[in-house]
């Protein structure tokens, strides 16, 4: 990572301030790697979806809507990479971007496991 995170690749504002006050609202969802999901959860929705660029984030929020709960750890237990370069920085913010906007047949695909 750069001298200074300068990009804000480090994600320390989403660490130490959006995800503990996402906690507190009772409005937290998982993105990212570094997440454990129950297996009956992650069953009772057919799966893990693969439909979609953010399927972290489109798996979370199916199991919200499912009624299962989610809670933010505060602890670091994992590192991960950031990209290299800001070309790679802005595909990769690009791509997260696109995962708040799932394809209809991405929905209509994990609508039909989950009711499976």
């Amino acid at each position: 990572m750069p001298c200074g995170d300068p990009l804000s690749q480090g994600l320390d504002v989403n660490y130490q301030i959006t995800e503990p006050m996402k906690e507190r609202v009772a409005s937290t969802w998982c993105g990212g790697t570094g997440y454990v999901i129950r297996r009956s959860a992650l069953e009772s929705i057919g799966g893990f979806p693969t439909g979609s660029v953010g399927e972290d984030m489109y798996c979370s929020n199916v199991l919200l809507g499912k009624g299962w709960s989610a809670v933010y750890v505060d602890e670091i237990l994992q590192h991960g990479r950031v990209p290299e370069s800001y070309k790679a920085h802005v595909k990769q913010q690009s791509r997260w971007v696109c995962q708040f906007f799932p394809t209809p047949s991405t929905v209509k695909e994990t609508l039909s496991r989950s009711a499976a």
